[in-house]
C-alpha cells in the first residue's frame, strides 16, 4: 500500500464545529439572520434538554464522507481529487453531574475505519491493525484516538463546556512523532489544544447540538455562531436550526430539527508573499441537514448534515527568467456526516 502524506489533510470533519469564540461585535457583518425565536403558544412549547442518568451507557456510529477537488490553472491544468469515508464507533458512559446539571461523560473510541482515494489511488486504515512507524505518523489522528478514552463536561442544553482526560492521547501523539525527549511544556500544551480543536471537538459536537434557553415549539428557530479563519478571512459561521416536526412513536417523542449553515466574513482580498500577488475571491460556504432528537430520552437519535466550502484564488508573479506568470487555484470541499444511536442503556 502506497501511502501519501497528503492524507494528513483529511482529518475529522465536522459540519458545524466550534473553533475559537469571539464577540460578534468585532465583525463588520454584511448580512444578518433573524435571531428571535418564533412565538408559539405556551401550551405547545417545550424545553429541549439532554437527559442523562449516572452510569448510563450509549453507543454511537459516526460516518463522515468527504470529497475535495483542487484545480490549479497556469500554462496547464493540475487537478487533485480526494475522497474519504470514515466510520467511528464510540462508547459513552455518563459518570456524574454537578449542581448546574452539567454532565461528565467519558468517550471511548472503539474503532476507526477509513477508506479513501487520492486521484484514484486507494488509501485505507483500520484501527484493529498494527502499523509501521511511518504509517503511524501518517495516520496520527486515528492512532492517537483508537481505544483511548477522553472526557467531556456537557451542559443539559448541549454545550461542550470542557474537554479533558487527554493524557493518554497526548502521550500517544508525542510517541508517534518521536518527540518525547524534545517537546517543551508549552509545545505540549499547544499540541493538546490543537488536537482538541481539530479532532475531538468537531467529533463530539456531532452528538451534542446546543439548544436555546427558551421554551420552543414547532416552527421555532434559533442559531449558534462560531468563528474560524479561512485563507485571509475571519469567518463568522451561522448554524441555524428550526423545529420542523414532532411525532410520537411508541413511547418516544421525536423532534425533527432542520439545520442550515451560512457565513459572514471580514478580511482583505489581496495579499503579497515573496513577490507573488494573491487575490482571494469571496468564500462560498453553505450547509443543511436534519437532526432527530429523542425528547423522551433526551439524546440525539440520528442526524444527517452536510457542508460545502469553495475558495478561488488568483495568483500573479515572476518566474526565474522574470517572465510574468498568472494562475488560478480553486478548492471545493463537500463534507457529509451521519450520526446513528446504536444503543442506550439506562
Amino acid at each position: 500500500m502506497k501511502i501519501k502524506v497528503l492524507l494528513l489533510l483529511l482529518v475529522f470533519v465536522a459540519s458545524c464545529s466550534n473553533d475559537e469564540k469571539k464577540s460578534s461585535d468585532n465583525l463588520d457583518i454584511p448580512k444578518k439572520v433573524n435571531e428571535n425565536l418564533v412565538s408559539v403558544p405556551k401550551t405547545d412549547s417545550f424545553l429541549l434538554r439532554y437527559k442523562f442518568k449516572k452510569n448510563q451507557k450509549l453507543k454511537y456510529k459516526i460516518t463522515t464522507v468527504s470529497e475535495s477537488n483542487q484545480q490549479i490553472e497556469t500554462d496547464s491544468v493540475i487537478s487533485t481529487v480526494t475522497k474519504q469515508n470514515v466510520e467511528y464507533l464510540l462508547s459513552l458512559i455518563v459518570r456524574d453531574n454537578d449542581s448546574k446539571n452539567n454532565w461528565i461523560i467519558d468517550f471511548t473510541m472503539n474503532s476507526i475505519k477509513s477508506e479513501g482515494t487520492i486521484n484514484g489511488e486507494n488509501i485505507s486504515y483500520e484501527s484493529k491493525y498494527i502499523y509501521s512507524t511511518q504509517e503511524r505518523m501518517i495516520f496520527a489522528q486515528y492512532e492517537a484516538l483508537k481505544n483511548k478514552t477522553f472526557s467531556l463536561k456537557v451542559s443539559e442544553r448541549g454545550e461542550v463546556l470542557e474537554i479533558f482526560n487527554m493524557k493518554e492521547i497526548t502521550n500517544e501523539l508525542i510517541d508517534i512523532q518521536q518527540q518525547s525527549d524534545k517537546i517543551t511544556i508549552e509545545q505540549k500544551k499547544l499540541l493538546v489544544q490543537n488536537f482538541k480543536d481539530a479532532a475531538i471537538r468537531p467529533l463530539s459536537e456531532q452528538l451534542f447540538r446546543k439548544f436555546p434557553t427558551e421554551a420552543i415549539g414547532v416552527n421555532s428557530n434559533w442559531d449558534d455562531r462560531y468563528y474560524t479563519k479561512f485563507a485571509m478571512f475571519d469567518i463568522e459561521n451561522i448554524a441555524s436550526f428550526q423545529i420542523k416536526n414532532m411525532e410520537q412513536i411508541d413511547e418516544d417523542s421525536l423532534v425533527t430539527v432542520s439545520a442550515g449553515l451560512s457565513i459572514n466574513w471580514t478580511g482583505s482580498h489581496e495579499a503579497t508573499d515573496q513577490g507573488v500577488k494573491y487575490y482571494f475571491y469571496d468564500p462560498i460556504v453553505s450547509g443543511n441537514g436534519l437532526i432527530t432528537f429523542n425528547k423522551t430520552n433526551g439524546v440525539i437519535a440520528r442526524s444527517e448534515t452536510s457542508t460545502s466550502m469553495q475558495i478561488v484564488i488568483d495568483m500573479e508573479g515572476f518566474d526565474a527568467t522574470q517572465k510574468l506568470v498568472k494562475g488560478k487555484r480553486t478548492d471545493h470541499t463537500v463534507n457529509k456526516n451521519l450520526v446513528e444511536l446504536i444503543e442506550n442503556i439506562l
